[in-house]
C-alpha cells in the first residue's frame, strides 16, 4: 500500500496505516475468523501497484502474480476484485496511457495459468 500510494503522490504512510487498521480487516480476523479472506487482502495493493507500473515488464509480472495469488487465496474476493478494482483501474490506466492495454490484458488473462499446473498435479493443497 505504501509503494502504491507514494507513486500517486498522496500521503503513503497514513494511507498504509489506515488500510491496515480498517475496521473490516480487524473484524474479519478477530470476530469472524475468516483467515483466508484476511490473508487475501494483502494482494489488493499489489494488484493496484502492478496496474500502476503496467507498460513495463515488472508491472506485468507483479499484476499477474498478485492476481494469481488472490485467486488461490480467496476466489470470491478475486471475482469482486476483477470487477471493482482491476476494471476501473485498468480503464483509468488505458485512458492515461494507451500502451498499457496489451500487457494488462495479458497479465489478467494469464494469471490463473501460473497456478493451474500446480493445482492439477496435486502438488498444491487448497483449503476448502
Amino acid at each position: 500500500m505504501h509503494a502504491w500510494l507514494s507513486a500517486r503522490g498522496t500521503y503513503p504512510l497514513l494511507g498504509a496505516i489506515l488500510y491496515m487498521l480498517a475496521p473490516y480487516h480487524l473484524y474479519n480476523f478477530h470476530v469472524r475468523g475468516a483467515l483466508a479472506e484476511f490473508a487475501a487482502l494483502v494482494w489488493l495493493p499489489l494488484i493496484a501497484l502492478g496496474i500502476e507500473r503496467l507498460p513495463h515488464r515488472r508491472g506485468l509480472l507483479l499484476l499477474a502474480l498478485s492476481y494469481g495469488g488472490l485467486i488461490i487465496t480467496h476466489l470470491p474476493l478475486a471475482v469482486l476484485t476483477g470487477v471493482f478494482l482491476i476494471g476501473p483501474l485498468m480503464l483509468r490506466r488505458i485512458w492515461l496511457e494507451p500502451r498499457a492495454f496489451p500487457p494488462g490484458a495479458l497479465a489478467v488473462t494469464r494469471s490463473p495459468d501460473c497456478y493451474r499446473s500446480k493445482v492439477e498435479s496435486g502438488s498444491f493443497m487448497m483449503a476448502v
